[in-house]
C-alpha cells in the first residue's frame, strides 16, 4: 500500500510546484515596487491674478504688494508669482480719472473674496494659490447743462431761481449749482449674478424753487445723460390780474395791489388807467392780495394755478357813510314807533269807556285761576 501512496504523492507535489512557478511569472510587477512620484506641493508652480477694469481704461496703475502694474490697452493687469499661502494687498492707484468730456470715479470691485473690502480701493488677504480674476469698476460722468422755461417756454431769469434738484436712484438728491451745469453719471456698475453690469442712470426733476415755492411736480419731468447732455424742465408760471370794487357801489376803486408771494416777500403794482394790473410770470404757490388807496384793505389769500383774475371787494368812505346813514335811520324808526305805541297806550288809560270794563272786571271776583289757587 505504501508503494501506490508514495508515487501519488509525488505526483501532487509536482503539480503545485508547477502551478506556483506560473503564478510568480505571470506577476512580476507585483514582486517589484513601483517607484515613487514626488508630492505636487513639494515643487511651486505660477499663479497668476488678472485685474481688469469696467470699462475698459488703459494706463491705469495698480499695485499688489511692492509691485506696480498698469493696465494695457484692454484694460487689463496681471501680476505673476510662484504658488504661495501668504496673503496679499491689491491697491487701485488711480481712483479717478478726468477728461474734458469725461470723468469716471471708481465705485467697487469684484471678485475680491471680502464682501466687506468690495467698495475699498485697497484690498487685503488677497490668496495667490490658483488664478483668477478681479474686476475694477467705474462709473462713467459726463457734464450735463440743466435749462428751464416757463409755461410760454421762455427761459427762466436764473437770478429768480433759489434751487434746483434732481433725484436718482443711485445718488439720491442732486443740487444743481446755480450756472446749471453739472456732471452726472451716464452709467454706473452694478453686481448681478456674480458679474459687473454697466447700467444708464436716470434723473427725475424734484423740484424747481422760485420765491419760496415749488414750480415743478416731483418726479414727472425724467431724463437720461447717455442719451441728452441738454435736459430743458418746464416750470409752471402764471399770470394774476388784480381789479377792484366799491363793497356797496359796485364802483372801481382803488390805487394798487400789494401782493404777498409765499416766502413773505412782498410786491405792490400799481393799477392802469382801466382800474386793473397784471403781475406776470408768478410763481405757482399760495399769495396774498391786498388792494390799497381805496379805504379799508381787505386780505385775500388764494392759491395761484393758472392765470387768475381777482376782482376785490373794498370797504370805502362812502360805504362806511351809507352803512352809519343806514343804521341813524333805523335807530330814528324805532324810537319814533316807540314813542308812538307809549301815546297809543297813554289815550287807552284815559278813555271812558275802560273804565266800566275794569269795574265790571272787579265785581266779578276772582277768576277761575284764582279760586283754583286759592282752593289748592
Amino acid at each position: 500500500m505504501n508503494s501506490r501512496i508514495r508515487p501519488a504523492v509525488g505526483l501532487w507535489a509536482a503539480v503545485l510546484l508547477i502551478v506556483a512557478l506560473q503564478a510568480v511569472a505571470a506577476f512580476p510587477a507585483a514582486a517589484t515596487p513601483a517607484p515613487k512620484r514626488p508630492h505636487p506641493h513639494r515643487k511651486p508652480w505660477p499663479i497668476t491674478l488678472t485685474v481688469r477694469t469696467v470699462p475698459a481704461l488703459p494706463g491705469v496703475r495698480f499695485r499688489m504688494d511692492d509691485t506696480t502694474v498698469t493696465a494695457d490697452s484692454r484694460g487689463q493687469a496681471s501680476f505673476t508669482e510662484e504658488h504661495n499661502f501668504a496673503p496679499h494687498t491689491l491697491r487701485l492707484l488711480d481712483t479717478a480719472l478726468n477728461r474734458d468730456d469725461e470723468r469716471l470715479r471708481f465705485v467697487r470691485w469684484a471678485g475680491q473674496r471680502d464682501p466687506n473690502q468690495a467698495f475699498n480701493p485697497t484690498v487685503t488677504g488677497l490668496p495667490m494659490r490658483m488664478s483668477y480674476t478681479v474686476t475694477a469698476a467705474f462709473a462713467v460722468q459726463r457734464p450735463v447743462v440743466v435749462g428751464l422755461v416757463n409755461g410760454q417756454g421762455k427761459p427762466v431769469d436764473p437770478t429768480r431761481v433759489s434751487a434746483v434738484t434732481l433725484r436718482s436712484g443711485r445718488d439720491g438728491q442732486v443740487r444743481v449749482p446755480a450756472s446749471g451745469r453739472l456732471w452726472l453719471d451716464t452709467v454706473a456698475p452694478v453686481y448681478r449674478n456674480s458679474t459687473i453690469a454697466q447700467v444708464a442712470q436716470t434723473y427725475s426733476l424734484t423740484s424747481v424753487i422760485v420765491g419760496g415755492t415749488n414750480t415743478v411736480d416731483a418726479g414727472r419731468q425724467k431724463f437720461a445723460p447717455s442719451r441728452t447732455s441738454t435736459p430743458v424742465f418746464h416750470t409752471k408760471f402764471f399770470d394774476l390780474t388784480v381789479t377792484a370794487h366799491d363793497l356797496l357801489f359796485k364802483g372801481p376803486t382803488g390805487t394798487a395791489a400789494r401782493v404777498t408771494y409765499p416766502d413773505g416777500s412782498v410786491h405792490t403794482a400799481r393799477f392802469g388807467a382801466g382800474g386793473r394790473v397784471t403781475v406776470p410770470d408768478l410763481p405757482r404757490g399760495t399769495y396774498q392780495v391786498t388792494v390799497l388807496g381805496g379805504g379799508t384793505p381787505l386780505p385775500n389769500q388764494f392759491v395761484l394755478s393758472r392765470n387768475t383774475t381777482l376782482d376785490l371787494p373794498v370797504a370805502t368812505h362812502q360805504d362806511y357813510g351809507a352803512i352809519g346813514l343806514t343804521l341813524i335811520a333805523i335807530m330814528t324808526g324805532l324810537m319814533l314807533i316807540g314813542r308812538g305805541r307809549r301815546r297809543v297806550l297813554a289815550l287807552f288809560r284815559r278813555s271812558p269807556a275802560a273804565a266800566p270794563s275794569r269795574a265790571s272786571s272787579a265785581a266779578q271776583g276772582p277768576s277761575e285761576t284764582g279760586r283754583e289757587y286759592e282752593t289748592v
